[in-house]
């Protein structure tokens, strides 16, 4: 078929090849000889204009058209001008209109209105300054032409790239469905390859992800090839051996950036997911959703779980070393066995979690919240408890020698034959805490509170308790040897058979103390007040009692004192039937 060029599309094609002959006759007789030419049309034009004003600027637009467009005949004219008066015209017709208009009138400025502004010189030298000035101007206004033809072909080429886009997640998500092994990788992959393409869409895609793997590794298992819930873990096969999809949808959502960390809205979703024995070495899954999911005996090396929730997740003998539990929620998890060498867990929740026969070496716990754990048999050799909470703890046989536990919370814990030796515990709270057969042997209490605390039989043997309020504690058959306890509380204190031979107590409170059959020799009382303590079969030989207060101190035949004490002017009271007769006697 023939095609043939409209009348309008030759008129269009003339006015251009005019348009560049007037250029190129420009470029050879020189810019000052157009624009005396200019100037003169200037005139007239302008006379043409201001009659088109006063006719009514739809007359204008159609004048102006036919210069530019050549329509020449006068109905036509009228025509044109009518329909835009009735508003017959359309919004593009209006458009194009518009643009023809401002590109005149932005050559008429450039041309010949502008550059007189800036040189009034008519003069030859003037001349040349003005052509100057238009080329500089027309330079310009073809780089905005260049910027706004970058702008609209920039947003031509996103709307193709959305389109792309959106045609590839379609088919990835087919092919998350399909029933092929490998097509469903190629499928999480192309979804990978979109995130990383598309940072907007890495939210959505995560949702995808972590909803593929929660349909596909549910908890408890139902889905075949699933292992039952009962098989013991060493009969589990890793998880990329009966579930590669799921594996390989971990390992993508494990390279992080698809949930922010500080988002609650947009956290990965795997809640209640069966992912035993899988592996995420490193994975980024800061603020994961993991609660109720099995990961015993994952490996996790290092892994970044920052503000997780892992609330009841299961985590039995997996592999957290140095991982990254900062602020995270691990309240009711079962950690037995499991490895936290080195791991992070500061200001983490891990209330009445179990941790038996946990490695917890070196592991960093400051400000963290331990209440309720069980820890027995657990590792915490050089861990950092630096103001974590521990009250209600059961720490029973626990090594936490040389441990770092400056202002612990230990209230009611339990302690019983927990291994305390060197510990750090300045400012920590015992209050009520069982340490019964402890060892406490060079440990640092300075300033601790351990009022009504248990620690009968415990090894305190050179430990510094320097200010530290033993109000109403429970120290019978203690051994405070060389124990200081300068300016301590022991008020009301339990210490029936305690050894205190060689202890520091200068400045100490022991008002009311029970003090039967202890052992004070060698011991430092200067300035010790010791009002209404119980020193009946008190060893007190070569004891130094210097300014010490024992005004209505209870003491019995059995007491013995230091040589050339005078307890009588001290005002201890002796009791038993024949006191008056037989008053205790200096050794």
């Amino acid at each position: 078929m023939r095609h043939r060029l409209s009348r309008a599309a030759i008129w269009r094609t003339g006015w251009l090849l005019a348009a560049a002959a007037l250029v190129i006759v420009a470029q050879q007789l020189g810019w000052s000889r157009v624009g005396h030419a200019l100037a003169v049309v200037a005139g007239p034009v302008g006379g043409a204009v201001w009659r088109a004003l006063k006719l009514g600027w739809p007359a204008m637009l159609a004048v102006v058209m036919s210069l530019l467009l050549g329509m020449r005949s006068r109905e036509r004219l009228l025509g044109v001008a009518a329909s835009v008066r009735h508003g017959m015209a359309g919004r593009r017709w209006l458009a194009i209109v518009g643009l023809v208009v401002g590109v005149a009138g932005l050559l008429v400025v450039v041309l010949v209105t502008a550059p007189p502004w800036f040189v009034h010189d008519r003069s030859l030298e003037g001349l040349k300054a003005q052509n100057e000035i238009r080329t500089t101007l027309l330079q310009g206004v073809g780089g905005v032409v260049l910027l706004v033809g970058a702008y609209f072909t920039y947003r031509q080429l996103r709307t193709t790239r959305e389109g792309q886009i959106t045609e590839r997640y379609t088919r990835a998500i087919d092919q998350l469905g399909h029933v092929q092994l490998d097509v469903r990788l190629g499928g999480i992959y192309a979804l990978e390859r979109i995130a990383r393409d598309s940072p907007a869409d890495r939210a959505t895609i995560g949702e995808v992800l972590t909803a593929f793997v929660r349909g596909h590794a549910p908890w408890p298992p139902r889905l075949p090839g699933q292992y039952v819930a009962t098989a013991p873990i060493n009969q589990v096969p890793l998880l990329q051996e009966w579930a590669a999809d799921v594996q390989a949808s971990l390992t993508v959502l494990g390279r992080g950036g698809f949930a922010p960390p500080a988002s609650e809205r947009d956290r990965l979703d795997l809640y209640r997911v069966d992912l035993r024995r899988a592996s995420l070495p490193g994975a980024y899954l800061e603020g994961a959703e993991l609660g109720d999911a099995h990961l015993e005996r994952a490996f996790l090396f290092a892994v970044h779980l920052e503000a997780a929730i892992l609330r009841r997740a299961h985590l039995e003998g997996a592999m957290l070393r140095r991982a990254h539990l900062e602020d995270a929620s691990l309240d009711d998890a079962h950690l037995e066995g499991a490895d936290l060498a080195n791991a992070h867990l500061e200001g983490a929740s891990l209330r009445n979690a179990h941790l038996e026969g946990a490695t917890l070496r070196d592991a960093h716990l400051e400000r963290a919240d331990l209440r309720g754990i069980h820890q027995e048999g657990a590792d915490l050799g050089n861990a950092h408890l630096e103001r974590a909470r521990l009250d209600g703890a059961h720490l029973e046989g626990a090594d936490l020698s040389d441990m770092h536990l400056e202002g612990v919370d230990l209230d009611h814990a339990h302690l019983e034959r927990a291994r305390l030796v060197h510990a750090n515990l300045e400012g920590a709270r015992l209050d009520h805490a069982h340490l019964e057969g402890a060892d406490l042997g060079g440990a640092h209490l300075e300033g601790a509170t351990l009022r009504d605390a248990h620690l009968k039989g415990t090894n305190l043997f050179g430990a510094h308790l320097e200010r530290a309020s033993l109000r109403d504690a429970h120290l019978e058959r203690a051994y405070f040897r060389d124990t200081r306890l300068e300016r301590a509380n022991l008020s009301g204190a339990r210490l029936e058979g305690a050894n205190l031979s060689g202890a520091r107590l200068e400045g100490a409170n022991l008002d009311h103390a029970h003090l039967e059959r202890t052992y004070l020799i060698h011991a430092h009382l200067e300035g010790a007040d010791l009002g209404g303590a119980h020193l009946e079969g008190a060893h007190l030989e070569r004891a130094r009692l210097g300014g010490a207060h024992l005004e209505e101190a209870l003491a019995d035949e059995d007491t013995s004192w230091p040589s050339g004490f005078d307890w009588h002017a001290a005002g201890v009271i002796v009791v038993g039937e024949d006191a008056a007769e037989s008053p205790p006697q200096p050794a």
